[in-house]
C-alpha cells in the first residue's frame, strides 16, 4: 500500500508482481456506504494486488481525506472529475493498458457514468449499484425522517438533510438512470446485486443489446460491505466471485496506450512513483500527509494534519467505533482542519484492524471495545515525540472516547483529554455490541399512535433490502442476553481522580439523550465534583456529529480548552 495524491484526491495504490496489463480503480460509495465498506474494499484491493491486478483506492474531492470542494462547486461534477483523474493516475502509475472500475453503491453508479464516456474502460464490477437515483434519494430521505422520529422530531427531511449537496447535484442524482448508459461494445460487466429487481433486468437487457457482455453473480458473502462498522470483528467479505470473473474478461487489443510518463511497477510491490503523485495535500492554512507507526510487528496508519506555523501541540484523534479515521460524515477531517486555524496539529489514527491499518493475526478485524488500545496510542505518542511534538491531547468520539479515557489514565504524557459522547466508563463483554453502541435515551421516546403509524409506513416504504437488514438486526438482539451498564462506577471515580491528580484536564461533551448521561448519573449521583473535569451538555450536536456545524462547534470547544494556560 503506497499513499498517493492526484488532482486534490488522496488514495492508496496496492501493487504486487503483475501478471496482466490491467489495473483496477475502486470507487467507494458516499456517506454511510463509504464507512461500512472502507475496510472490506481495502482487503479487496489487497487481494486484487496479490492476484496480479494493481488497485487504486481513493476519496472523491470533498469526501474522506481529499481536499474540500470550492465554494459553489457542484458535488456531482467534482465526484465524476475525481474518478476520471483516478483513471488517468492509475494508468500512469502502473503502466497498465486496460482499466476496470469496481464501484460500490453510488460509487458503482459513478463508475458506470464514467465508463460510458471513456474508451479505456474494458470492465465494470458493480456491487449493489444504485440504478435509479430517484429511488436512492427517496430511500435516504425516508431514513432521515426515521432518525428524526426516533429523537421525537417531526420535521420533514429534504435531500440536503441527508447529504449536504447542492440543488444541482440533487437534480443530477434524481435524473440518474443507468438503463440509458451507452457503453463501448464488448465491455465486460459483472453485477453483484443485493436484491435483484425489475430495474436490474431492464439494465441488463439494455446493456446487452448495446454490445456489453454482462454477467451476474450472487451477493452472498459480500454482506460485510453493508453491515455497521461496529461489527467489523465478524467475518470478512468473500470476494472470490470478483477474482474468478477477472481472468474471464475478454482481452481488448484496441485499448489506447497510456498517456504521460508511465512507470512500470509490474515487478515491485513497493514502486517508485513520479513525484507528482507523492506530494502532500494542502488547503488554506493546513497540509496533510500519511504517517506510518510501527507497533508490535504491525504498521498503524494515520493522517497528520499540520498548520502553517510550527507547533509543539498536537491532538491524537482515535477511531469512531469501527469507522475509518476520517469519521462519520467526515467529522474528524473537518475538526482536524478547523484546529489548524488555531495553530494546532492533529493525527487521525486508525487502530489495528480498523480502516487502513492492518489487524493482528492475518489482518483480521478487531472488536471496537474488546482490545486494549493503550499500547497503540503510546506507540503513536512515541512517533509524534520523535517528530518534535511535546504537548499531547487525546480526542475520542463514542468508542474512541472510551479508549481515550482508558489510555489517558495510564499514559502520563496526555495533558488534555477530549471525550465526546463517551458511552460508558467500562465495557461489559456480556453486553451485546448492538446494545453497547446504542446512544438512545434511557427512557425511549413515546410516539403518539399517528407517529407510530407514520414510522411503520416509512419502514415499509424503504423497500425489501432495507427492511431485511432491519429485521435481521432486531432478531439478533432478541436472541442475545440482555445486560445493563451497571459496571464502571469505580472505574469512573478512580480514573477521573487519577487524571485530576496528575493535572490532566478533561473535557466531556454530551449530546442530548446520549447514553453517557446515564453513565455519569450512575457513577456520580450527586454530580461530578472532581477538579479539572469540565462537562458540557451541547444541545446543538447529535451523537455522531452528523453535520458540519456540529463538527465545527466541537472544534471550537476543543480550541477553547487547548488555548487555556498549559500546566
Amino acid at each position: 500500500m503506497t499513499p498517493v495524491s492526484f488532482a486534490g484526491c488522496f488514495g492508496w495504490l496496492h501493487t504486487a508482481p503483475l501478471r496482466s496489463d490491467t489495473a483496477i480503480v475502486i470507487c467507494p460509495g458516499l456517506s454511510d456506504d463509504a464507512l461500512t465498506a472502507h475496510r472490506p474494499l481495502r482487503l479487496l484491493a489487497d487481494q486484487l494486488a496479490t492476484a496480479g491486478y494493481p488497485a487504486l483506492r481513493f476519496d472523491y474531492r470533498g469526501t474522506g481525506d481529499s481536499i474540500d470542494l470550492n465554494p459553489g462547486e457542484v458535488e456531482m461534477t467534482a465526484w465524476l472529475a475525481s474518478l476520471c483523474a483516478a483513471c488517468d493516475a492509475a494508468r500512469i502509475m502502473t503502466g497498465a493498458r486496460r482499466l476496470i472500475l469496481c464501484g460500490f453503491r453510488f460509487g458503482a453508479s459513478l463508475a458506470a457514468l464514467v465508463a460510458a464516456e471513456r474508451t479505456d474502460i474494458t470492465g465494470l464490477v458493480l456491487i449493489d449499484p444504485i440504478l435509479r437515483g430517484r429511488s436512492w434519494l427517496r430511500q435516504m430521505t425516508i431514513e432521515a425522517r426515521l432518525k428524526r422520529l426516533s429523537h421525537g422530531q417531526e420535521k420533514a427531511a429534504s435531500p440536503e438533510d441527508i447529504l449536504p449537496v447542492s440543488a444541482e447535484t440533487a437534480a443530477a442524482i434524481n435524473a440518474l438512470d443507468l438503463r440509458a448508459a451507452a457503453f463501448s461494445t464488448g465491455i465486460g460487466i459483472l453485477i453483484l446485486p443485493h436484491i435483484a429487481g425489475p430495474a436490474l433486468a431492464e439494465c441488463v437487457s439494455a446493456w446487452t443489446a448495446r454490445g456489453a457482455v454482462v454477467a451476474q453473480a450472487p451477493f452472498a458473502g459480500l454482506e460485510p460491505l453493508l453491515r455497521p462498522t461496529f461489527m467489523n470483528h465478524e467475518c470478512d467479505a468473500d470476494v472470490s466471485c470478483i477474482l474468478d470473473w477477472l481472468p474471464r474478461l475478454p482481452a481488448d487489443e484496441s485499448a489506447s496506450p497510456t498517456s504521460g510518463s508511465a512507470v512500470n511497477v509490474f515487478a515491485d510491490s513497493r514502486p517508485s512513483l513520479p513525484t507528482q503523485f507523492l506530494h502532500d495535500l494542502a488547503g488554506p492554512g493546513w497540509s496533510e500527509r500519511p504517517v506510518f507507526v510501527a507497533y508490535d510487528g504491525q504498521v498503524l496508519r494515520g493522517i497528520l494534519c499540520t498548520p502553517t506555523a510550527v507547533t509543539e501541540q498536537i491532538v491524537l484523534m482515535t477511531n469512531v467505533a469501527g469507522d475509518p479515521h476520517f469519521g462519520p460524515e467526515r467529522g474528524s477531517v473537518v475538526i482536524a482542519r478547523a484546529l489548524t486555524v488555531a495553530g494546532i496539529a492533529s493525527l487521525r489514527l486508525d487502530f489495528a484492524g480498523i480502516g487502513d491499518s492492518p489487524g493482528p493475526d492475518g489482518d483480521v478485524g478487531t472488536h471496537i471495545f474488546g482490545r486494549d488500545r493503550t499500547p497503540e496510542i503510546a506507540a503513536c505518542l512515541d512517533a509524534l515525540a520523535q517528530m518534535g511534538y511535546r504537548r499531547f491531547a487525546l480526542y475520542g468520539l463514542c468508542a474512541g472516547a472510551y479508549h481515550a479515557f482508558r489510555a489517558a489514565i495510564r499514559e502520563p504524557r496526555i495533558g488534555i483529554l477530549l471525550l465526546v459522547n463517551l458511552p460508558f466508563f467500562a465495557y461489559d463483554p456480556a453486553i451485546p455490541i448492538e446494545q453497547a453502541v446504542s446512544h438512545a435515551p434511557r427512557q425511549p421516546v413515546r410516539h403518539r399512535p399517528a407517529q407510530q403509524l407514520q414510522r411503520l409506513r416509512l419502514v415499509l416504504a424503504l423497500g425489501p433490502r432495507a427492511v431485511a437488514v432491519r429485521v435481521h438486526r432486531r432478531i439478533r438482539g432478541l436472541f442475545r442476553p440482555a445486560a445493563a451498564h451497571g459496571a464502571g462506577a469505580f472505574s469512573a471515580h478512580a480514573g477521573l481522580a487519577a487524571l485530576s491528580a496528575r493535572g490532566t484536564r478533561t473535557l466531556m461533551l454530551l449530546a442530548p439523550g446520549n447514553m453517557g448521561e446515564a453513565s455519569l448519573a450512575s457513577a456520580f449521583p450527586s454530580g461530578v465534583d472532581v477538579p479539572d473535569i469540565t462537562i458540557q451538555h451541547m444541545a446543538t450536536i447529535d451523537h455522531g456529529l452528523s453535520r458540519p456545524a456540529m463538527q465545527r462547534a466541537v472544534a471550537d470547544a476543543i480550541v477553547a480548552i487547548l488555548r487555556q494556560p498549559y500546566v
